[in-house]
């Protein structure tokens, strides 16, 4: 009788007895769930924010340095973790996206600074409903800097958000605009800054904030 020789992987799998050791791929990283609002501030001059936890995932957009944005998630620990962030700074898009944690300043509290973009908005929405002028009212309970960086924003905000922008305001909205415009239509990087540059801050919301607008209406 001719005997027939078989590949060893599958001699172990037939002797009594012998255990069949079946190939396993690693466990993708478990989403942390945040026992605290946290909150964080960039770092770099520039840091990409992508649609998952990884430098394979797409670009969505780019913040620059000292942008604050709200952490919502969190993959991994340690210099290996990667944030899911939005960003809480006037001018940027309010989509959530994900940030490697290497190059976020993370606090489990809000930065003062970043109360004048909250008073901003909440300033810029009052103005364009037509509501009384209010830079107090969502500054309440605040430690006294962020009531006043509160303050200070609501009212440049409701200054830029008023008919006819008699600041002279909407002129660098409509350049934001139409930057973010011809970005979006492009597929270029979302960039709301680089226009911005050496303009003094209220001017350079108003940039942004037009960019913003003008990429989105931009895009495919």
């Amino acid at each position: 009788m001719m005997l027939k020789y078989l590949p060893l992987a599958m001699m172990v799998g037939l002797w009594p007895g012998a255990a069949v050791v079946h190939a396993s791929t690693p466990p993708a990283p478990q989403l942390i769930a945040q026992q605290v609002q946290l909150y964080g501030t960039v770092i770099p001059n520039d840091l990409n924010v992508r649609d998952g936890a990884g430098t394979d995932r797409r670009v969505l957009y780019v913040l620059h340095r000292d942008a604050v944005v709200g952490i919502t998630g969190q993959y991994g620990d340690g210099a290996d973790s990667w944030y899911r962030v939005v960003p809480m700074t006037s001018g940027y898009p309010q989509t959530e996206g994900w940030v490697s944690g290497a190059y976020l300043k993370v606090r489990d509290s809000q930065p003062s600074g970043s109360y004048y973009d909250t008073g901003y908005q909440a300033g810029l929405a009052d103005a364009q409903a037509g509501r009384t002028y209010d830079p107090v009212g969502g500054s309440r309970d605040l430690p006294a800097d962020a009531s006043r960086a509160y303050s200070r924003g609501y009212g440049d905000g409701y200054t830029a958000g008023r008919p006819g922008n008699p600041s002279g305001l909407q002129r660098y909205y409509d350049d934001g605009y139409q930057h973010g415009l011809e970005d979006g239509r492009a597929g270029s990087t979302y960039d709301p800054v680089a226009g911005s540059h050496g303009l003094p801050a209220n001017l350079s919301r108003e940039y942004t904030r037009g960019y913003a607008d003008g990429y989105e209406a931009g895009r495919p």
